[in-house]
């Protein structure tokens, strides 16, 4: 049972994950095409990065609305299906955690290593497709 709310949220935190996803990815690729790292780059960046600073708020909006889902941690002798609900949870919430860290690690001055770099990228391909698998359990939500 979704409030409106709930699905504007859902909807803009679908839009605002594929423009961060896509813009990473569009980050990597240019850093690949070394000649392309000048203004483009640049343009990538502010979009791969103000996109994921609105993801994020949308993911708490989206976490807060659904605290209900965290009950089942705490849960004694869980069934099988809350068992696989709580890896799931666990799995999607330190991916994202570590790809958030990693992601402000690479914004600070002195947080430009290229295996950092290479990290992040590998934990967003990795977040894409659990985002895409958490999107696509849900689809008939989002009408």
């Amino acid at each position: 049972m979704a409030t409106k709310g709930r699905k504007t949220c859902d909807w803009l935190l679908l839009i605002f994950f594929v423009l961060t996803g896509f813009s990473g990815i569009k980050l990597h690729v240019i850093n690949h095409e070394n000649s392309l790292i000048d203004h483009q780059w640049f343009l990538w960046a502010w979009m791969h990065g103000l996109s994921s600073l609105v993801f994020t708020v949308l993911a708490i909006i989206h976490l807060i609305q659904h605290s209900s889902w965290y009950k089942v941690l705490n849960k004694k002798n869980p069934t099988k299906k809350l068992r696989v609900r709580k890896i799931a949870i666990i799995t999607t919430d330190t991916l994202f955690g570590l790809l958030l860290i990693s992601g402000i690690w690479l914004l600070l001055p002195f947080g430009e290593f290229v295996l950092l770099g290479k990290v992040h990228y590998i934990l967003g391909l990795l977040a894409i497709v659990f985002g895409f698998g958490h999107i696509l359990k849900r689809l008939k939500m989002l009408k």
